[in-house]
């Protein structure tokens, strides 16, 4: 609220007809001579606060009656209790708790359209490192693998080309979908720049982690020579999708529910997601995408140590 000072009425009424103002408070001369007067001497005077608002602005008008009525109530009751007690009235040394500061989120709630683009495009995602994974697998089974060995290339130079496909093919699979769901249903239509650069961040992340889960398993299968563990992840990427909130909001059965689903990488990318979409910035989803970058190293640690490195059978 910016308050101005006007040398006469006159000027004030001018203004707020032009609607510079949303009103004004007239102080007659001499007010606060008459309010001591009446006070101390308990005479009666005839001035008083004239309040002119403009009834156009009818929430700006509403706003400096109540801090008018506010301010003058709380007047009176001071001087009140200054009267009783002679003026030896002390405030009281207590510290009063005015509320909480809430952050609000400016932009308009998530639609169903938006949660479920987001929501099926994480858990399909996630699906890509399992299938990248059975092929690896299809690769040693048909000799593939072994006569890459016998060129001379490093078994981690294979390991690493698996990381890079699982990456690649994640990013581009999420930009796809964003790009054509925004340009056919409007899914994200009107969001700024700063948006469109979190989103390039965080799902850039999320292919990296979607490349280390697509290494490790090519890693453990590898070494097992056995494709059932891929297999096993395959089909646990639905238990992953309904604790990440893919199928529907976890919150509304348990909140412990949704903080586990946090964990997860396809529900930490959702929240991520999420709270772009209500106007978060990229640092105050740090926290979860510094979970899925600890997933990502463990990921990558973990298939190095497991990959073989000599020829397999």
């Amino acid at each position: 609220m910016i308050v101005e000072e006007f040398d006469n009425l006159s000027s004030a009424t001018q203004a707020m007809n032009k609607d510079e103002i949303a009103g004004f408070i007239t102080i007659p001369e001499n007010f606060s001579y008459h309010v001591w007067q009446s006070i101390y001497h308990e005479e009666d005077t005839s001035s008083a606060l004239n309040m002119t608002v403009n009834e156009a602005e009818n929430m700006a008008s509403i706003i400096i009656e109540s801090v008018v009525t506010t301010f003058v109530a709380q007047y009176n009751l001071e001087t009140s209790i200054a009267l009783a007690t002679n003026g030896q009235a002390e405030a009281e040394n207590q510290t009063i708790q005015q509320g909480e500061k809430v952050q609000l989120s400016v932009e308009e709630p998530v639609s169903a359209f938006q949660y479920y683009t987001i929501g099926m495009g994480v858990m399909f995602a996630l699906s890509t490192a399992p299938i990248i994974a059975t092929r690896a697998f299809k690769e040693k089974e048909q000799h593939v693998f072994g006569r890459i060995m016998l060129s001379g290339t490093k078994p981690l130079t294979y390991l690493s080309s698996k990381m890079i496909s699982g990456t690649l093919i994640t990013f581009v699979q999420l930009a796809i979908l964003f790009a054509l769901s925004t340009l056919i249903f409007g899914t994200f239509k009107g969001r700024d720049s700063d948006f469109w650069i979190n989103v390039v961040y965080t799902t850039g992340l999320y292919s990296l982690l979607v490349g280390s889960l697509a290494s490790i398993l090519t890693s453990i299968s590898l070494y097992a020579n056995d494709n059932r563990t891929v297999g096993f992840f395959g089909s646990f990427v639905s238990v992953f999708a309904f604790l990440g909130g893919s199928y529907t909001p976890v919150e509304q059965f348990s909140e412990y529910l949704k903080q586990v689903g946090n964990w997860t990488p396809n529900g930490a990318m959702m929240t991520s997601y999420l709270q772009l979409l209500q106007g978060f910035d990229f640092q105050e989803v740090l926290p979860l995408m510094l979970r899925v970058i600890g997933m990502t190293v463990i990921s990558l640690l973990m298939a190095v140590i497991i990959f073989p490195k000599r020829r397999l059978d």
